[in-house]
C-alpha cells in the first residue's frame, strides 16, 4: 500500500520487484475512494526541529504544536469547515492529543482520546460510540494510521506535521473509503503537509532503491497552476477566485511568483460548491436561530452572506429549520472569532 520504510527509503534491501497496479487518483475516478477537499488553515513554524529517521523529531515537534493558540485554532477551523462531520484527528503525542480533546469537549463536542496505553475495552467502547455516531471526534496518536476500517469518517484533521509521504497517505486514507451518503472527504491540514508533500491523489512513482527516497512525483505534461490558500475560508485551490467562498485573491500575480519560487507544482483536488438544498437548509437554520434570539430580520441574510459569500436569493420562502450540530459548531467558531477580535482590539 505504501512501499517504503518509515524513513521514506525504498525497500530494495528486502524485495526484488514492485508492481504498481493503480493509484489513489484512479481509485477515486473509479468510485472505490471518495474525492477530497483540502483546507490548510495554519502552517506551523518548524525551523530548528531536527530530522530523525526521516521525520521530525517527536519531542520538539510536540512542544512546537501543543500551544494554546494552535490547539484553539484546530477547534475553531474544524467548527467552521467540518463541524457536522464524523472526524479522526491525528496528534503528535499523547499530551498534544489530550489537549486537543479537552478543547473540543470544552466547546461541547462529543469527543474521545485513544493512545497506545488505552485498554482494549476502552478502544472498543470509544469506537463503538464513534460508529454509532454517539461520539463525533476521536483523537489518536499513531493508532489508526493503518488497518483501521471506518468508512463513516468524513473529515481527517492532520494536527501533526510529517516529512513521511507514507505516513501522510496513511493518515489521509482513513477518510477516503466510500459510505452511503458520503460524497467526499475533507482534509484539514495544520502541519503544512499539503505544501510539503503534495495532494493526496497526486500520481507517485515508487521505486525499490534502498538508499534514496522510495517515491517521486510524475513528470508534468504541462505546467499546472500553483495552489493557494484562501485568506477568508482557508480552502486550498488554484486560480484567482476561491470556489468555496468567492473571495478574490489580492495581488494574485505577485502571490503566485512568490509561491512558485518555493513550491513544486501540485494539482488540487476538485472543489465542491454548496448545493441549493444545502444553502436552503442553512438559511432555514439561520432563520430559526434569529427568531429564537429575537434578532432583526436582516440578521439571517447577513449571516448567510458570511457563510456563503453571497446574498441569499429566492430563499425568503424557506421557513425556520431546527439547527443541527454542524450549525451549532459553526456558530461557536464565530463566537471564538469575535472574542479574539475583541481581545486584539483591547
Amino acid at each position: 500500500a505504501t512501499p517504503c520504510l518509515a524513513s521514506g527509503v525504498g525497500m530494495g534491501e528486502f524485495y526484488q520487484s514492485l508492481v504498481a497496479l493503480t493509484d489513489i487518483r484512479n481509485l477515486i475516478e473509479a468510485g472505490h475512494l471518495v474525492p477530497i477537499r483540502y483546507y490548510a488553515p495554519s502552517k506551523p513554524t518548524l525551523e530548528g526541529i531536527r530530522t530523525v529517521h526521516g521525520d521530525f523529531e517527536n519531542k520538539a515537534l510536540a512542544e512546537r504544536m501543543n500551544t494554546m493558540k494552535l490547539v484553539g485554532d484546530v477547534f475553531q477551523n474544524w467548527a467552521r469547515i467540518a463541524g457536522g462531520l464524523q472526524t479522526i484527528v491525528f496528534a503528535v503525542n499523547v499530551r498534544h492529543s489530550k489537549a486537543l480533546c479537552h478543547e473540543f469537549k470544552h466547546q461541547g463536542v462529543s469527543a474521545a482520546h485513544l493512545d497506545a496505553h488505552s485498554s482494549d475495552e476502552q478502544r472498543d467502547e470509544v469506537l463503538t460510540a464513534l460508529f454509532d455516531r454517539e461520539i463525533q471526534v476521536v483523537f489518536n496518536v499513531g493508532l489508526y494510521t493503518e488497518g483501521f476500517d471506518y468508512p463513516g469518517a468524513e473529515c481527517i484533521v492532520l494536527a501533526r506535521p510529517t516529512k513521511s509521504l507514507g505516513l501522510y497517505l496513511q493518515m489521509a486514507g482513513r477518510g477516503l473509503r466510500p459510505n452511503p451518503g458520503k460524497t467526499e472527504c475533507i482534509i484539514i491540514d495544520h502541519g503544512g503537509n499539503i505544501e510539503r508533500l503534495g495532494f493526496v491523489d497526486d500520481p507517485v512513482v515508487w521505486t525499490l532503491d534502498g538508499k534514496k527516497l522510495a517515491w517521486g512525483r510524475t513528470p508534468r505534461q504541462k505546467p499546472e497552476k500553483t495552489p493557494l490558500t484562501c485568506d477568508m475560508c482557508q480552502a486550498v485551490f488554484t486560480g484567482r477566485r476561491c470556489p468555496e467562498c468567492g473571495y478574490e485573491i489580492k495581488d494574485y500575480g505577485k502571490r503566485i511568483e512568490a509561491i512558485e519560487a518555493q513550491l513544486q507544482e501540485i494539482r488540487p483536488g476538485e472543489e465542491r460548491k454548496a448545493t441549493w438544498q444545502e444553502k436552503a437548509r442553512w438559511y432555514g437554520m439561520f432563520e430559526y436561530h434569529r427568531r429564537m434570539k429575537g434578532y432583526s430580520p436582516g440578521w439571517t441574510a447577513h449571516k448567510y452572506r458570511e457563510k456563503f459569500g453571497v446574498w441569499p436569493r429566492s430563499l425568503s420562502q424557506i421557513g425556520p429549520i431546527k439547527p443541527d450540530r454542524e450549525f451549532r459548531n459553526w456558530m461557536k467558531h464565530l463566537a471564538i472569532k469575535w472574542r479574539k477580535k475583541q481581545q486584539a482590539a483591547a
